[in-house]
């Protein structure tokens, strides 16, 4: 007959392998720690320095939009869409690996520079008579990390994305040509789940 020891061991290990492949799957093994902290800011900030693009109320969605090509078996690929402040203004985003994304500091990048953790698919606006728009061809440098993710970012309760860093971008004002310009990225937004 084996010990009480023995056998509250073996049960702890059973546990803790449980809750690892649920961690693994994306699924939350605490649900208090899904969804937005209580100090997201619901700003999804870019700036040239002189005009400043808003974007607020991103919802996410599994619509499978960018899918892994290098993993077939991966979860779902999440969009997160947003609209600009006082303007009409979109960005949109991609999760390739939504199953990696509560892991660490992630990657910002655009398919047509060759790609990131998170792509930015689209970013315009206007702001002070000026339109201002990501220029894909250039890779950001820019990163991001998110907090709450569970069940592959496909959880009700939605999750808190937090992403810094410079993106390069095209500017035009009025009749002038349209010109190359850096654009700053200061976010610490709510991403909702978008209703079907």
């Amino acid at each position: 007959m084996p010990s009480s020891v023995s056998s509250r061991s073996l049960c702890l290990l059973r546990t803790s392998l449980t809750l690892a492949a649920l961690a693994s799957l994306g699924a939350c093994s605490d649900p208090a720690n899904c969804g937005v902290g209580a100090g997201a800011i619901d700003n999804f900030i870019v700036s040239d320095g002189t005009h400043t693009l808003t974007f607020t109320e991103l919802t996410s969605l599994a619509a499978n939009d960018c899918p892994d090509p290098t993993a077939p078996g991966a979860p779902t690929s999440v969009t997160v869409e947003g609209h600009q402040v006082d303007g009409p203004g979109l960005v949109t985003l991609c999760i390739p690996r939504p199953d990696l994304l509560g892991s660490g500091v992630r990657r910002l990048g655009t398919r047509a520079s060759g790609g990131g953790d998170i792509l930015i698919e689209d970013l315009n606006g206007e702001a002070g008579g000026c339109a201002l728009r990501i220029d894909a061809s250039v890779a950001p440098a820019a990163t991001a990390q998110a907090n709450g993710v569970c069940n592959n970012a496909t959880n009700a309760a939605g999750f808190e994305m937090v992403a810094t860093g410079m993106l390069a971008g095209k500017r035009t004002c009025g009749t002038a040509m349209e010109e190359s310009a850096t654009l700053t990225l200061d976010a610490d937004v709510a991403v909702t789940l978008r209703p079907h």
